[in-house]
């Protein structure tokens, strides 16, 4: 990780004052490909996972996919929740993504829920899932993306929020 490094000269005293100030969340970089970490065998095979956007609080995916139709052919969808690991953490909202039989793709948003989670924590993984009309998870997969996910973004003399402007 890279830390900036402020050297503030002293007036008149002649010493140096450090400061280290903890490194900022980049919201900058898009189009980045989810390395797959645990896939469920199913009936839907990912071809692929991409962030298409994000900022301090969400990210919107981009799901290519073949869906065999054997769960349904009408209000099959698929959602995200944030996770360490396998450990999923109850702090998710989400814009679920439509499937269609065969081959497609769908977008999807994953955010923070501001009314349970904390500020900010960490994820290092995307638990994805698709389930049906009746609500059942049919089908798991987990992608490695690892970052800090924010309630609000803040101001930027907040040295030591990773959610800072």
């Amino acid at each position: 990780m890279k830390f900036i490094l402020l050297i503030l000269i002293a007036a008149g005293l002649g010493a140096a004052v450090f400061f280290v100030m903890p490194p900022k969340w980049n919201f900058s970089s898009t189009n980045v490909q989810l390395a797959p970490v645990k896939v469920d065998d199913g009936p839907v095979s990912i071809k692929s996972i991409e962030i298409v956007s994000h900022d301090h609080k969400s990210a919107t995916y981009k799901l290519t996919y073949s869906y065999d139709g054997s769960k349904g052919t009408d209000n099959v969808f698929v959602s995200a929740q944030q996770a360490n690991g396998e450990n999923l953490l109850g702090f998710f909202a989400s814009r679920p993504g439509a499937l269609q039989v065969g081959d497609g793709e769908t977008q999807a948003r994953l955010a923070v829920n501001a009314s349970s989670s904390p500020p900010h924590f960490f994820a290092d993984t995307i638990y994805v899932f698709f389930y049906g009309n009746d609500g059942a998870t049919f089908q798991r997969a987990y992608f490695s993306y690892n970052r800090v996910w924010c309630q609000t973004s803040l101001p930027f003399w907040n040295f030591w929020s990773p959610c800072r402007l």
